[in-house]
């Protein structure tokens, strides 16, 4: 009988923390994405200064060359880079994987 109350109360336990488990994960992971991003942006401007040149950061698939299109998606990771001439990247100093489940606009 006591085994029955004791898994009455972890179910009933279960069902009112589970939600509010979740909610915690999902405000963790887009509190690290926020500090990932601000992070890049103090490497980019670290970068600059050391190098005395421009440092550009954008929103890449492949790591290696900006998104042609959905340029504002960057979910899909970014890449922190020198850019030559015409803007392109030049030389690649930092690719950012993607994030799941989390929009960055």
């Amino acid at each position: 009988m006591e085994i029955l109350i004791v898994l009455a109360v972890v179910g009933i336990l279960y069902l009112f923390g589970l939600p509010a488990m979740l909610g915690l994960v999902t405000n963790l992971r887009v509190y690290s994405a926020a500090n990932e991003l601000e992070a890049a942006l103090h490497h980019a401007r670290s970068e600059a200064l050391g190098r005395y040149e421009t440092v550009r950061m954008c929103a890449s698939t492949n790591g290696t060359a900006c998104a042609t299109s959905n340029r504002d998606h960057w979910e899909t990771g970014w890449i922190l880079y020198t850019a030559d001439d015409s803007g392109d990247p030049a030389e690649v100093l930092r690719a950012y994987d993607a994030f799941d489940n989390i929009t960055i606009r």
